[in-house]
């Protein structure tokens, strides 16, 4: 019988024996692998073991090539990851500039290729076998018509603080945003949003609930005017948004709710009626801000991410700003 042989990396240790398992062959229930595991289909350091064995850094894994060859069978092939980009990399994390029209996380819709189909593959050739039960994923999320930051794990370390300063509000970011209506004065808002139960489809919108609701969650977001114009007839402002909390919609639902929808979001009322956008809607992730901390320097991180905007927004912007784009600070 051919065996195919694995060895855990550093993200391995402590691990699991069928948590590893399950990575290896995703297509198998546990019911398959604690059978393989029986019947000496699946051994560790050459030797029979138990699916809860705690795995070390350096054990040799080796399993039988036929319960491998369904999901290698079943694999697909990725589009590579552009160069282009990529905002910082390291050993620990993966920051990318998301271009408008790509979902973060895949969907209903499995002939649409998200940015994590692409991470993963790309981490897959880059490490190979190097680690046998972690996988990146994306530790926060952006709408598949937002663009800008959006940030990966590429450890599990990485994983855990950067999870671990979302839990306790420790990251600054910033959007950019063009909304209809021409907005004045600096806003602070904070409400109670709640996802709509929908119609079984995919995407649903949130509504923004009376302060004194006792349910929903808390969103608060800080909107700042930075230059205003007209666009086919209609006042716009651009519009920085520092964002407390990560809601679902959080800025396209307050921003509707505050009377200021975001510039061609018909989800929530911002509806322009003209093909020359390019896009539905203008929001971008700009800049992400890190805590001072012993955590950031293991990490290898600045104190702070800018992401350029897409060329598509920079040009609707120089065409209704009343001054350049070029000299705005923000």
């Amino acid at each position: 019988m051919d065996f195919s042989f694995f060895h855990a990396g550093k993200d391995d240790d402590g691990r699991r024996l069928d948590r590893i398992l399950k990575r290896l062959m995703p297509s198998a229930n546990l019911s398959s692998i604690y059978k393989s595991l029986r019947k000496g289909l699946v051994k560790v350091n050459g030797g029979k073991a138990d699916a809860s064995m705690k795995i070390s850094f350096g054990d040799e894994i080796k399993i039988a090539e036929f319960l491998l060859s369904q999901d290698s069978d079943c694999s697909k092939k990725s589009s590579p990851l552009p160069v282009e980009m990529i905002l910082f990399r390291n050993e620990h994390l993966l920051v990318l500039n998301k271009p408008y029209g790509i979902p973060v996380q895949p969907g209903a819709c499995k002939s649409v290729e998200s940015l994590s189909d692409i991470v993963s593959a790309d981490f897959s050739a880059k490490n190979g076998k190097e680690s046998l039960s972690f996988r990146p994923g994306p530790l926060h999320r952006l709408d598949r018509n937002t663009t800008g930051l959006v940030v990966f794990s590429q450890s599990i370390d990485g994983a855990r603080i950067f999870s671990e300063w979302i839990k306790n509000h420790l990251l600054e970011k910033i959007y950019l945003g063009l909304v209809l209506g021409c907005m004045e004065d600096e806003a602070v808002w904070v409400d109670k949003i709640m996802k709509n139960q929908g119609n079984g489809q995919e995407f649903r919108t949130v509504n923004v609930l009376e302060k004194e609701s006792r349910v929903g969650k808390t969103a608060d977001t800080k909107a700042i005017p930075l230059a205003h114009g007209n666009l086919f007839g209609n006042d716009v402002t651009l519009v920085k948004f520092l964002i407390g909390s990560g809601r679902t919609h959080q800025i396209r639902s307050q921003t509707a709710s505050h009377g200021f929808p975001l510039l061609g979001d018909g989800a929530y009322g911002g509806k322009v009626e003209t093909a020359d956008l390019g896009q539905e809607f203008f929001l971008h992730a700009r800049e992400l801000s890190f805590p001072d901390c012993a955590e950031r320097n293991f990490l290898g991180l600045p104190e702070k991410l800018l992401c350029p905007l897409p060329e598509n927004f920079e040009k609707i912007l120089n065409k209704m700003l009343k001054k350049s784009f070029s000299t705005l600070i923000f």
